[in-house]
């Protein structure tokens, strides 16, 4: 609809349906004033917030302005209320920052779980070749032999098992 006299008439509604807090800049960005000025820099339009008290308790109202003819010769503003949009929007944040969080410990825990197994695998590894090592430089000491062999053999089990619980791990991801 028109409003003749459009900063009185803004000044009521805005004193109406907004909180103390900001007032003076919500009224602010409602001044013909300052939307002509705006209008000026962007004659494509521009868009701003509203905070909107009403009987559903706060709103938020995306508030279009742009021109309302073809000379700029009138304003015309146009109101939606985007109010479930930005709950939507926050939530969906809120879903996603959690996922980050989520990946991230992941992340985290596959580093230092293949910190540890590094290690875990290299010692019986390295059991393996240096008992393997002794073995061959003591060929003709049977009962040394015996015992390097009795000891390649229980790291090489022990070596498998940690291989399968790797491979058991991946099967689980």
């Amino acid at each position: 609809y028109v409003v003749e006299h459009y900063d009185e008439a803004m000044d009521k509604f805005v004193g109406q349906h907004t909180q103390k807090e900001g007032l003076e800049e919500i009224r602010g960005q409602f001044r013909l004033a300052a939307m002509l000025d705006r209008l000026r820099q962007d004659p494509q339009g521009y868009d701003f917030l509203f905070p909107y008290q009403d009987a559903q308790g706060e709103r938020i109202k995306k508030v279009s302005v742009l021109w309302g003819d073809a000379d700029h010769q009138t304003v015309c503003l146009v109101r939606a209320d985007v109010t479930e949009m930005l709950a939507a929007e926050r939530r969906t944040k809120k879903t996603l920052e959690n996922a980050l969080i989520q990946a991230e410990e992941a992340n985290r825990a596959k580093s230092d779980f293949l910190s540890a197994m590094s290690h875990d695998i290299r010692t019986p590894m390295n059991a393996i070749m240096g008992l393997t090592a002794l073995a061959t430089a003591h060929l003709g000491e049977s009962q040394r032999v015996a015992d390097c062999l009795k000891k390649i053999t229980y790291s090489s089990k022990h070596l498998l098992s940690l291989i399968n619980d790797v491979l058991d791990m991946s099967k689980i991801e």
